[in-house]
This record gives C-alpha cells, sequence and structure tokens, in this order.
C-alpha cells in the first residue's frame, strides 16, 4: 500500500514523493525556468564544443547559426540536463537515496521549456528507512545453565569410549540395541531438509532420541522407511522423513587406562575426566548463550518491522531457490510444492536482510575482525549446519562473493554478541 505524498520544495524545484512497497519512490518534480534556462546555455556550450561547420572552427559556431543547425539536439541535451540536476537535487531533498546505479526504474520529461520551467516524473528504488536499535527495549533472558551432573557425565564418557572403540562390521543381523549405525534422515516434504547425513549414532537409550531408537531396531543395512520427528518444541508440527541405515557395527570398547586418556587428547585418566567435565560445562554455557542468540533476532524481527528494495529480495530469492533446485535435479530428486518451497525461501531472505540492515550501523562502528579459523566454520556451517533456506550462499557466487558473505555472517554475529553483552552484560563463553 502506498503511503500519502509529501510536498517540499527548493529554490529551484518543487517535489511531491510517494512512497510505495519495496522502497520504490515515486518523484512528480516541478522545475522553476531559471534553472531550465540555465540548462539550455549550459546545451548550448556543450553542443557548440562538439559541432562543427563549415568556415567556423569547433566552439566558435554563433548562436544563431548554432540554434538553427542543431536545435533539436540542443533541447535534447536540455531535457538530459534538467533531468539530471533535478533527479539529484530532489534526492537531497527527500531524504532517500537511490539503492544502486540502476535503480532508475521510470523517468520522463512531461514538459520542458526555459520560459514556463518543466514537468518531471521519476520512480526508483530507495535505500530501506532502517530504525535504529534501542538497546534497553530488547526484551532478553539468560538462564545460567544449570550444574552437569552425574549421570550427563557418565552418558558423555561411555559416548566417547564408542567413538574410540573397534567397529566390527555387521551384515548377518538388524541393528539392535548397544550397535553403532551409520544413519540419514531426511525431511519429505518442502524443503527436504537433511537432518542427519551419514551421521553415527550408538542405539542406546541415552544416546540418541527415543524415536530414532525405535525406528532403527530390527532395521538391516541399506533398509529405508518413513519415520516421523515428534515436534521439536511447543506448537510445532511433526516432521515427516525418509530414514536410510547404511551400515550397523559392534563395538568392542577400549579399556579405561591412560592409553585410552591419550588417544582423546589428555594426558591421563584424571586429565581426561577434568577435561570433559570442563567440556560439558562449556557446552551448557554455549547453548544457554545460543537461545539467547535466538531471543536477540525474534525481538529485532517483532520490534522493528521495515520495507526492503524489492529488486534486492527478488534477486536473492530467485539465486537460492535455482540453486537448491539444481542441486535437488543433480542428485535426481524433484520438488513437489514449488511455490511452498519459494515463499520459504522469500521469507527467509526477507528475514536476513532485515537484520542485516539493522545491523549495518553496528557493523560500521565496531569494523569487527575474523580469523581464517571463523572463515572456516562459517564455511562449514553454511554447507552443513543450517536449513537450505537458511544458507547465504549458492551457486551462482564466484569465489570472492562467497568470502564476502561469510565475513559478513561472522561479523553479524559479533554485532549480536556486542548487543547481548550490552543488553545482559553477558559474553559467549571461550573455549
Amino acid at each position: 500500500m502506498n503511503k500519502p505524498a509529501v510536498q517540499t520544495a527548493s529554490e529551484s524545484i518543487s517535489v511531491q514523493s510517494t512512497l510505495k512497497p519495496g522502497c520504490i519512490v515515486e518523484m512528480k518534480i516541478t522545475v522553476q525556468p531559471v534553472p531550465c534556462a540555465a540548462a539550455y546555455e549550459r546545451a548550448k556550450k556543450e553542443i557548440r564544443k562538439e559541432a562543427s561547420l563549415p568556415g567556423f572552427r569547433k566552439g566558435k559556431i554563433p548562436d544563431e547559426l548554432l540554434v538553427n543547425q542543431y536545435g533539436d539536439e540542443i533541447l535534447k541535451r536540455m531535457r538530459s540536463i534538467v533531468l539530471s540536476t533535478s533527479f539529484n537535487e530532489a534526492v537531497k531533498l527527500i531524504g532517500r537515496k537511490p539503492f544502486s546505479d540502476h535503480s532508475i526504474r521510470r523517468a520522463s520529461v512531461d514538459s520542458c521549456s526555459s520560459e514556463k520551467g518543466a514537468e518531471i516524473t521519476i520512480e526508483y528504488e530507495a535505500f530501506p528507512e532502517v530504525p535504529a536499535i534501542a538497546v534497553e527495549d530488547l526484551n532478553l533472558d539468560y538462564a545460567t545453565p544449570p550444574e552437569v551432573t552425574e549421570e550427563q557425565y557418565q552418558e558423555r564418557y561411555e559416548s566417547l569410549r564408542y567413538t574410540h572403540s573397534e567397529r566390527i562390521p555387521i551384515t548377518d543381523r538388524p541393528a539392535e540395541e548397544g550397535d553403532e549405525v551409520v544413519c540419514t534422515v531426511q525431511e519429505i516434504a518442502e524443503p527436504k531438509t537433511v537432518f542427519f547425513k551419514e551421521e553415527d549414532f550408538y542405539l542406546k537409550k541415552s544416546q540418541v532420541p527415543d524415536w530414532l531408537l525405535e525406528a532403527v531396531t530390527g532395521m538391516k543395512c541399506e533398509e529405508t522407511k518413513e519415520v516421523t520427528i515428534p515436534p521439536s518444541a511447543e506448537g510445532t508440527d511433526p516432521i515427516p522423513a525418509i530414514l536410510t541405515l547404511h551400515s550397523v557395527y559392534t563395538c568392542k570398547l577400549p579399556e579405561e587406562n591412560d592409553e585410552f586418556a591419550k588417544s582423546c587428547g589428555a594426558l591421563s585418566m584424571e586429565d581426561l575426566h577434568s577435561k570433559l567435565r570442563r567440556h560439558l560445562e562449556l557446552s551448557g554455557f554455549h547453548a544457554a548463550f545460543e537461545r539467547v542468540r535466538r531471543q536477540l533476532k525474534n525481538e529485532l524481527i517483532r520490534l522493528y518491522a521495515f520495507d526492503l528494495p524489492q529488486t534486492l529480495v527478488e534477486h536473492e530469492t530467485e539465486s537460492r531457490f535455482t540453486s537448491y533446485m539444481e542441486d535437488l535435479r543433480a542428485h535426481h530428486q524433484e520438488a513437489t510444492d514449488k511455490e511452498g518451497l519459494r515463499k520459504s525461501f522469500l521469507d527467509e531472505v526477507k528475514r536476513q536482510y532485515t537484520l542485516y540492515f539493522l545491523f549495518h550501523p553496528i557493523l560500521l562502528s565496531l569494523n569487527p575482525s575474523y580469523t581464517q579459523k571463523e572463515l572456516m566454520e562459517e564455511l562449514v556451517y553454511q554447507a552443513k549446519g543450517i536449513a537450505p533456506t537458511q544458507c547465504v550462499l549458492h551457486n551462482s557466487l564466484s569465489e570472492e562473493e562467497i568470502k564476502n558473505r561469510l565475513i559478513i555472517n561472522i561479523a553479524i554475529r559479533k554485532c549480536e554478541e556486542y548487543l547481548i553483552e550490552k543488553r545482559l552484560g553477558v559474553k559467549p563463553p571461550e573455549g
């Protein structure tokens, strides 16, 4: 829906501007006769420098001859000058800069003369009007994670022993509790999210979700079946998925001695227990901080709604959607609900660009640095750690563009951490 027209004026022009959806600005500009007359004189001067007539050197043709021979070119140049200068002045007057060098969608000089002035209509795409973040308005809550229980510690320790166990392939029987299995779980509906891709699981109640333990037990190698992943949170729906069992192993656990500790990167069993407990404690603090990070993003989306440049959103959505469809075809798959899938990409693109523009002033202020390690971690996260609709990388990007996007994502995460610390006094855990 268009916003009401706004009238602004200077000595030389008056502008009626209307803001349309997608950051589209329509300007109706009335130019006074004086600047039009100045544009006419400038046009004559420019044409005189370019024109040539027998008997006259360039730049020396008298006005009367120049107008007689090049009158149409002069008027055309005059209209171009009036259009350009009036647009630049009008943009400054209303305070809405063009989003890019190719932002003008429509421009017409409806009338133009030195005596009566000019009437111009221009439509262009502008930068979004982005509100400033008021940190005190952010409703965030950090819950200190509880202490690691002995049960949690034993579960993690047992998992570590399984990781370093000797794996013996099983081919003559179905999977049973106590085995190690390699599975893939992929959503049936669009966007066909891959929840696990050839990941190892230990079929023990304390090590895997109940639904996965129940589903895999009794399956044979390379068998596929439909499963239902229970809702992850209240108000969410169960997710139908395809489960593929690739391999089954029985595990010969290592002896609990210093040799085992050293294989885990510790000096001794005592050192291993100490490091493992610290790792679990850190994991709890990381999980608690990531919950606040999600709160922050949701709060910013809730508090600050603004329009985004239409071409930016459309181009990014189409690029990601097309890239994903190409990947599906490369794996001999096909999307069933293409429009629903496209909307999922569109919604996520809008969300990500809203956050980007909100964070942009903080990015410029902080100018955060990054390490090569952070760059590689972000690349892995984009490739494997999130749903396809959330991934900022796609097939049409160059290597340099991929790197720039990874850097921006790292910087945005540091802006999130800056806001969380400013609001709650909490920093991300180190280690």
